[in-house]
């Protein structure tokens, strides 16, 4: 066992192979290692964990690894990591942040220079890739009279606190019943009847973000009215959470060891500021019921709109599926839809008798949805046209649906799909014509002007902005414009392209219908003269 070490750090483990090498690599830069300890408090640890661990333990001989066989919570660890310590410091490390390495001894002097204060506290980063410093410094309040009350009502501590070890004898230890927010209770009592002192350097990196994070489980707003409940915090309090978190805790007692003891400290305070803090909580607390119901029509508007928008899609796919279907039944082989999206090409393909493969760059984005693709999502490759994965003349039909205005590179695309086509193989080009970018703009100007002038008012009044009000962005990646798109996607324009590279067998026009993303202003129109894609059945040259 390490002995006469003055610092105890507490580094809680599980599930955290992705951070630990890391973890050892900044600790081994830590300064004033020969009056440290650190414990390794390790919750159900997993062999590769283990050798990382195995391998590293060597370097370090001030480290102490203690399993904990079963998962336990994070503050049921830091209060066992408490009894274990040697020191007359302890502070904690969380395996997935990150210490600058003088920070532990600039703590520890800023302790030994304040023999008053129980808490050495700092300024952090906050990043959202480990490692990685933020723009954004959490900039504590230092601790003196004035700022007092901060410490009662607010968090100011940090991830990296460092306490007196013998504080524990008079607030007692951290609240196993909380799960996100323990160490802001202890906090707060802690600053019921000791100042505290603030370091002059940042202290290190916190990664704010990570579904890994206890902080995202979704009971930290509970639990923070358990604080404010048991504080007398009144102003902060969320009523309508109340219930909940009633339910689930227990405001007058705390637990230690797994034993419950009963809790009597309060702030105190008079009856005007107990009135006002209720009012403001109960004005606060409907404020935020307002924003969450705001925010659930939201979404389900947003839901209820891309459920119409993937009805009109699936409508207009299956429209310009009709008319190439007689051309598909006199064909059989290999299908390839470039740009397929969802699969959904390759799934009608394979109802036709097809072995059908898809490319695409960006999966699972953008597409008809429909339950039975499940199995078609396998055979989709990520990739785009310019690079098709597939040897030369593989295919006895190579598709393309409302992708070719999207390539990166057309011409490249198009030689791709070129020399995928087996010799008697046809390639069938579905694009949109100048008039669906006509409908586009019509639609943008009717449906989203009044959001765009908003925009340029209130949120970014740019040149970009103002220009976009009037001239909206294009459909594909070819033209800056919708209105440029009228003339680029005219058929006889498409028509040449297409020429360099295929021989033009048919030329058919499905329908003019609406553009899917807005309402629908018009009924489809069969007409053999105006459409608002074009359909290119082409051999190879």
């Amino acid at each position: 066992m390490i002995k006469n070490k003055k610092i105890s750090i507490l580094t809680s483990l599980y599930n955290c192979e992705n951070f630990l090498q890391d973890y050892f690599n900044a600790l081994i830069k830590i300064e004033g290692k020969e009056q440290i300890e650190v414990l390794l408090l390790h919750n159900a640890p997993k062999e590769k964990e283990l050798a990382i661990i195995t391998q590293n333990l060597p370097l370090f001989d001030f480290v102490r690894h203690i399993i904990i066989p079963e998962r336990e919570t994070l503050y049921r660890t830091w209060n066992r990591g408490v009894l274990l310590s040697e020191g007359e410091y302890i502070t904690v490390w969380n395996v997935d942040d990150v210490r600058f390495p003088r920070s532990v001894l600039q703590q520890a002097q800023a302790l030994d220079e304040n023999p008053q204060a129980a808490i050495a506290y700092g300024d952090i980063w906050f990043a959202d890739q480990y490692g990685v410093c933020g723009t954004v410094k959490n900039n504590s309040p230092v601790y003196n009279s004035a700022t007092q009350k901060c410490f009662l009502k607010e968090y100011h501590i940090s991830c990296f606190q460092m306490w007196r070890k013998s504080i524990h004898q008079t607030i007692g230890y951290y609240d196993e019943q909380l799960q996100c927010i323990a160490d802001f209770d202890f906090q707060i009592r802690a600053a019921l009847h000791f100042p505290f002192v603030k370091t002059d350097e940042i202290l290190g990196i916190y990664l704010a973000k990570g579904a890994h994070k206890i902080s995202f489980n979704g009971q930290q707003l509970l639990e923070y009215n358990v604080v404010y409940t048991r504080y007398g915090i009144y102003r902060n309090l969320n009523f309508f959470l109340l219930p909940q978190s009633n339910r689930k805790y227990q405001c007058n007692r705390m637990l230690f060891f797994n034993e419950w003891h009963e809790f009597t400290e309060k702030i105190s305070s008079n009856i005007f500021n107990i009135v006002g803090g209720l009012v403001i909580a109960t004005f606060s607390s409907l404020f935020v019921l307002f924003k969450q119901i705001v925010k659930k029509q939201l979404l389900r508007n947003k839901i209820i709109k891309n459920l119409k928008i993937n009805q009109r899609q699936k409508k207009i796919r299956d429209l310009e599926w009709s008319v190439i279907q007689d051309v598909l039944k006199k064909i059989n082989g290999n299908f390839l839809d470039v740009g397929t999206g969802t699969g959904y090409a390759m799934y009608q393909a394979e109802k036709m008798g097809f072995n059908v493969y898809g490319i695409e760059p960006y999966l699972n984005e953008d597409g008809v949805s429909d339950p039975e693709l499940v199995h078609i999502v396998d055979k989709i490759q990520q990739a785009c046209a310019e690079n098709i994965p597939f040897s030369d003349r593989f295919f006895q039909i190579v598709y393309a649906s409302h992708s070719l205005e999207h390539f990166q590179d057309i011409h490249k695309g198009l030689v791709e799909m070129k020399r995928v086509l087996d010799d008697e193989g046809l390639a069938i080009v579905v694009v949109p014509t100048g008039f669906m970018a006509f409908i586009n703009l019509i639609s943008q100007y009717i449906f989203q002007t009044h959001r765009r002038i908003a925009r340029f008012f209130f949120k970014e009044t740019t040149l970009k902005n103002f220009r976009h009000i009037f001239v909206p962005n294009a459909h594909g990646t070819q033209n800056v414009t919708v209105a440029g798109e009228i003339m680029d996607f005219r058929v006889k324009k498409w028509e040449k392209l297409i020429e360099s590279y295929f021989r033009v067998e048919q030329i058919l026009l499905p329908c003019l219908y609406p553009y899917p993303d807005f309402p629908q202003f018009f009924p489809y129109i069969r007409n053999t003269k105006v459409s608002s894609s074009v359909i290119f059945i082409c051999s190879k040259i």
